[in-house]
């Protein structure tokens, strides 16, 4: 009976997981050789299952269910989306997530119970449970990332580091980016100058600090998992290491680096108090409330994740409900004091709102440029008073459409602007949920391609000797005007090949000619107000 099911299940199974690779045929893996190598794995993997069934703990079972549901849904669902930009779930989509669930399930049920052999134990002795080994786990991180600075000496001027430096060289310091990361950053530059007489030296300490405290978060999460799975562990320490991202971002001077390190901190620390009572103690209080402050610090959109945790965070800790109360009351306290009193004092400018409506930015624009959507031009009017870059939608990223969000006009007519998203939502539901799916693909697919041909790209990139070379083809355009928007200056041309206004930052240029021809758009341009 176990071999007949074992081989029903491996069958179905060869067809789903052909279904869930990122190909443009669903057949490409059951027509190929390949699937009897696959066919012999995931039949062994089903014996196994069976005959260990009984010594799986009830846990394990009851963890692997919705976590195979999830991923076989994302699975196809993703892999559609990543290859159309846009999905309707058919009948054969919601079989083939079903018939995903039993080799996905059967996967994660031998990873949580996994256990390295007896003859393996040392490696667990030697890397996990000594008394070095966070010591060793936190050296063995900044060694290998040491590499990459050393190539790329001394770190990364990362993505919006140039804009937060210009802010604290004019004084004039917004909140669009995390103040306490731009103070952190341009003080260590400066230091480095007073110094070392360079930048760069300055440059230099921030990376080493940034890759300190990104190794120490690392190496808390390796020992935390340890305590569960070895072999996640395992695989965690060696992602950690080896994936080429970990490395990159850890030399990149940017907030995002330093936000992910305290709030994985952040993560690891609740889950430690959740687990154990005894845990709520006066030092691991005053640490939540600095981790809490801290993720909030870094990202400014940290706030609306802890706000909507918190109420999950005190029930699942309600046995220590007063101690939790008064932590978080404390936070968001410090928090009022530091977004207030101290913004105020040090000057700071209210940075956009945009930042934290680019889902509603993205849904909004794709209704406005669809061509089946259920919206009128009196609608379209009044999204593009607040989006004049509506037509520049893309699918995966919001940021050429968000730029030239207007203020102005949200802060006018919020309460208009609001009862219009809701009644597009209403009219528009399927709109909605792929714009939201696009925008958000890179976190819940886990076979997410990069680069997508559907993201923005610059229109310069760094190769790998260094050099700034074009990203994609060259562009001619007739240019009309130049304006400087959000510290950034942009030209206003007219691309030909697309009939239509564009704007390009002029950072992102380079190899710029005057062409001797006649220039173009001049109708398209008397329509733009360069004021807005």
């Amino acid at each position: 009976m176990i071999i007949c099911l074992s081989l029903v299940l491996s069958f179905i199974s060869v067809y789903a997981l052909g279904s869930s690779l990122r190909l443009y045929s669903s057949d490409a893996l059951n027509s190929n050789v390949l699937s009897i190598p696959v066919f012999i794995l995931l039949y062994l993997l089903f014996r196994y299952t069976f005959k260990r069934w009984k010594q799986y703990k009830t846990g394990g079972k009851i963890f692997a269910f919705p976590a195979s549901l999830f991923l076989s849904f994302s699975l196809i669902y993703g892999k559609t989306l990543s290859l159309n930009d846009w999905v309707i779930l058919y009948p054969r989509d919601y079989l083939k997530m079903a018939l995903s669930v039993p080799y996905l399930y059967c996967i994660l049920l031998y990873l949580v119970h996994f256990e390295l052999p007896k003859s393996f134990s040392h490696i667990r002795i030697t890397f996990f449970s000594k008394k070095y080994s966070r010591a060793i786990l936190f050296l063995s991180l900044l060694a290998v990332w040491g590499v990459a600075l050393l190539a790329h000496f001394p770190g990364h001027w990362g993505y919006d580091a140039f804009i937060q430096y210009n802010q604290f060289v004019s004084g004039k310091i917004t909140s669009h980016h995390p103040i306490l990361h731009t103070y952190l950053l341009c003080g260590l530059l400066t230091a480095g100058n007073r110094l070392f007489g360079s930048y760069e030296a300055g440059l230099l300490l921030y990376t080493v600090l940034q890759m300190a405290v990104l190794a120490y978060a690392c190496s808390k999460a390796v020992l935390f998992v340890e305590r569960y799975s070895q072999l996640f562990s395992l695989i965690l320490w060696i992602l950690f290491l080896f994936l080429p991202f970990h490395a990159i971002m850890a030399i990149s001077a940017t907030k995002d680096v330093l936000f992910a390190a305290f709030f994985l901190l952040l993560a690891l620390k609740l889950f430690e108090m959740s687990e154990n009572d005894d845990a709520w103690s006066r030092k691991n209080i005053a640490d939540l409330i600095l981790l809490l402050f801290l993720s909030c610090a870094f990202r400014n959109n940290g706030i609306y994740v802890i706000i909507v945790a918190a109420p999950c965070i005190l029930w699942v800790n309600r046995r220590q409900w007063k101690k939790a109360t008064v932590t978080f009351a404390a936070f968001f306290l410090l928090w009022t004091a530091y977004s207030g009193p101290v913004y105020r004092l040090l000057h700071i400018e209210k940075g956009s709102v945009r930042e934290m409506l680019s889902i509603p930015i993205q849904q909004l624009s794709s209704v406005y440029m669809s061509w089946d959507g259920d919206i009128t031009a009196e609608e379209k009017y009044e999204i593009y008073q607040c989006l004049p870059n509506v037509t520049y939608y893309k699918s995966r990223v919001a940021d050429d459409v968000k730029d030239q969000f207007e203020d102005a006009c949200y802060e006018a007519h919020k309460e208009e602007l609001l009862k219009l998203y809701l009644d597009l939502g209403r009219r528009n539901i399927g709109y909605y949920i792929n714009a939201w799916a696009n925008t958000t693909i890179g976190f819940w697919y886990p076979n997410t391609p990069y680069p997508d041909a559907l993201v923005w790209h610059p229109y310069m990139e760094w190769n790998l000797k260094k050099q700034l070379v074009p990203k994609g083809e060259s562009r001619k355009v007739s240019p009309w005007a130049l304006i400087w928007h959000n510290e950034n200056y942009y030209l206003i041309a007219y691309d030909s090949k697309a009939g239509m206004i564009k704007h390009y930052r002029v950072d992102r240029m380079t190899g710029i000619d005057c062409i001797e021809k006649t220039r173009e758009g001049k109708d398209a341009f008397k329509e733009v107000d360069v004021a807005k």
